[in-house]
């Protein structure tokens, strides 16, 4: 009976640690996202990214961090890029857009 309540005792705990590590995480990315829509040198903070990603990923060889775990990061990681990449893309198209490019193809020429 002891062993059954020190047991509902760690589950409880392991549930209130997960939900506080969820929480943490949503509010990580919210801010990142923040950052981003106010950031004019996106290529820097993408830079930064990548090596933010390439430091965790050697490091967390010698930390024996789970596979799924690292999948999870890996894949939060592709999509603040693809974000980046997509701003990027975006203000390129605007910047030549402003300095008198046409970003728009004809009907006729596609």
């Amino acid at each position: 009976m002891q062993n059954e309540m020190e047991l509902k005792e760690l589950v409880i705990e392991l549930s209130d640690n997960l939900n506080q590590c969820m929480a943490q995480q949503a509010a990580l990315q919210h801010a990142v996202y923040a950052v981003l829509a106010n950031v004019s040198d996106k290529k820097a903070v993408r830079n930064s990214l990548n090596v933010c990603a390439e430091s965790f990923l050697q490091a967390q060889e010698s930390l024996g961090l789970p596979d799924d775990m690292i999948e999870t990061y890996q894949d939060e990681i592709a999509e603040l890029l693809d974000t980046l990449s997509d701003d990027i893309e975006q203000q390129r198209d605007a910047d030549w857009a402003n300095e008198g490019g046409n970003i728009h193809l004809d009907e006729d020429k596609q």
